[in-house]
């Protein structure tokens, strides 16, 4: 049975993907923005040349940095919030089996340090038998009698 759960790792995760994907568009609405406040800058110089135009357009290209910024550090700022801000949280799930508690995480833990300690890398898939209390596993789908933690170790 899969779970479409969203850690708070992975929320933060795309949250730091939020903002950078922000600040890109800002920083791009900036160099935008002075592109045209270029070329408006040169229009003004051939058409007018006056002192005021310059001003005007320094003005209003010191604005749209300045707004840019704002508008990055406010989302930076509400990302943050929203990355604490967890509602629900799992803390962890239990597998409880003739009078014995086990902890699926540490039941991941010891997989992992089994895996480790005989030298496998991959994508490993647990399988948990009640009957022999153990977790049996497999790395890159490949298995064996011998690959498994029992849960009376743990």
């Amino acid at each position: 049975m899969a779970s479409k759960r969203i850690s708070k790792k992975k929320m933060v995760e795309k949250a730091t993907e939020a903002v950078a994907k922000t600040e890109e568009a800002a920083k791009t609405v900036v160099e935008r923005t002075e592109e045209v406040v270029k070329t408006m800058e040169a229009k003004f110089e051939e058409n007018m040349n006056k002192p005021e135009v310059k001003e005007a357009a320094a003005v209003v290209k010191e604005a749209v940095k300045s707004t840019a910024a704002d508008v990055v550090k406010e989302t930076k700022e509400q990302v943050k919030t929203a990355a604490k801000t967890v509602r629900t949280k799992i803390v962890d799930t239990k597998l409880e089996i003739n009078g014995m508690s086990v902890s699926i995480s540490e039941v991941e833990k010891a997989v992992k340090k089994a895996v480790a300690d005989k030298g496998l890398k991959g994508e490993i898939n647990i399988y948990l038998n009640v009957a022999e209390q153990a977790a049996y596993y497999t790395v890159n789908g490949e298995g064996s009698e011998e690959q498994k933690v029992l849960f009376a170790e743990m």
